[in-house]
């Protein structure tokens, strides 16, 4: 009988720190997600700003911009730093043809491989599977 309890406490204490890793795991990534889609914030108004003097923004010139207003991207987790994580996909005008088009987007040098934010032209950010 003493060895049973002695089992049934120990599968016990395992399903609680199973239940508290996949809780702090599931955390984890809500943060993450949650900074990506403030970097596109940020990215896709430092677009708006730049697209009023600038027929076809560039990455440079959004990164100019944050750094003028002291805003620095949390950026996803890069599989290489040296690569951008973001990149300009709209072509000049893109905002007042189409509001479904796509303005910012992340590239694949993000580490998460099964989600994808982007800024659209009507100021909507959207989560997508890729």
């Amino acid at each position: 009988m003493k060895r049973r309890s002695i089992i049934l406490l120990c599968v016990a204490v395992a399903g609680v720190v199973l239940i508290v890793l996949a809780a702090w795991r599931g955390h984890g990534r809500q943060q993450s997600l949650s900074r990506r889609i403030a970097d596109m914030k940020a990215l896709l108004e430092a677009y708006r700003d730049v697209a009023v003097s600038n027929a076809l923004p560039q990455m440079p010139d959004l990164q100019v911009v944050l750094e003028r207003k002291n805003i620095s991207l949390h950026n996803p987790i890069p599989k290489d730093r040296s690569l951008q994580s973001h990149r300009i996909v709209a072509t000049a005008g893109a905002d007042e043809r189409t509001p479904d088009a796509v303005l910012v987007d992340e590239t694949d040098n993000v580490r998460d491989a099964k989600l994808r934010v982007r800024g659209y032209a009507d100021g909507s950010i959207r989560v997508e599977r890729r």
